[in-house]
């Protein structure tokens, strides 16, 4: 189980970090539709959703559990 499941403080920072990279995606973003280097029809939507893509591929290796590592025992064996 993941430690910001269950630690307020765990969580805290976790939704601290994800702010924060939304913000600083944004801000590229919008730099690159300023210069010319980009264009999208929705600057905020398209960080937003280019942000938690990332997110989730940074997340969601801690919740992957290999096949092989897991034992199943009988309980009363």
């Amino acid at each position: 189980m993941s430690e910001r499941a269950i630690n307020p403080a765990a969580a805290e920072i976790m939704v601290k970090e994800t702010q924060t990279m939304i913000h600083a995606t944004k801000t590229l973003f919008y730099a690159l539709q300023v210069k010319g280097i980009a264009d999208f029809a929705d600057v905020d939507a398209a960080a937003f959703s280019f942000a938690m893509t990332v997110h989730s591929i940074i997340v969601a290796p801690s919740f992957y559990v290999p096949y092989r590592s897991v034992q199943i025992r009988p309980r009363f064996a």
